[in-house]
């Protein structure tokens, strides 16, 4: 710290931007999708040992520690956090839960939206959908393209009964991806009636 300190503060500045640049870039690397990952070749031969220890928790933590301590962080850190929540409202599955599609398992979208809320207070779309309609705002979509994933998402609202259907149809990809494409998830009624092929 001492060493950062005798910096000035327009080098610590530059530091700054360079860590959350970096910090960005090995969270991303562990998505292992070179389209979305922009390092030099020094970066990411440091990435391959350091990038598993970049997770959501420890991207959290800064956004929180910047926060707390009233220090603003560049735009595109917090509008990338916003945006990480903004997968999980578009993915919600009538029953809350998000789609066990490649190397993903059955998960909790509305804890994960309940999260997010708390982050970023101005979101009444998460948290309509964390409390199942009880509070917040309506989201403004029903339907969405998610052209990175290759997924559609198409329902007719938000609520439980909704029909709802996810259509998963990327481009297989080297790294985590499973033998599912083409995979059709439906639900109506609060009933799932395709399943993901597992």
């Amino acid at each position: 710290s001492e060493t950062l300190a005798a910096f000035g503060r327009e080098k610590q500045k530059r530091f700054l931007t360079y860590f959350l640049r970096l910090t960005r870039e090995n969270f991303m690397y562990n998505f292992h999708e070179q389209d979305i990952v922009y390092m030099t070749q020094q970066e990411e031969n440091f990435a391959r040992n350091f990038a598993r220890f970049v997770n959501e928790d420890n991207i959290l933590a800064i956004y929180d520690v910047a926060r707390i301590n009233g220090s603003p962080l560049p735009g595109s850190y917090v509008s990338g956090l916003e945006s990480m929540y903004d997968y999980y409202l578009k993915i919600c599955m009538p029953d809350g839960t998000m789609p066990a599609l490649n190397d993903a398992g059955w998960g909790d979208a509305r804890k994960m939206l309940f999260d997010g809320y708390s982050h970023f207070p101005q979101r009444g779309d998460f948290r309509y959908v964390a409390t199942e309609g009880r509070e917040g705002t309506v989201p403004s979509f029903t339907s969405v393209w998610m052209p990175w994933a290759g997924w559609y998402v198409m329902r007719t609202g938000w609520d439980t009964d909704a029909l709802h259907a996810h259509f998963e149809v990327g481009p297989f990809s080297p790294a985590h991806s499973h033998e599912d494409k083409l995979t059709l998830l439906l639900d109506a009624y609060g009933k799932r009636l395709l399943t993901e092929c597992g």
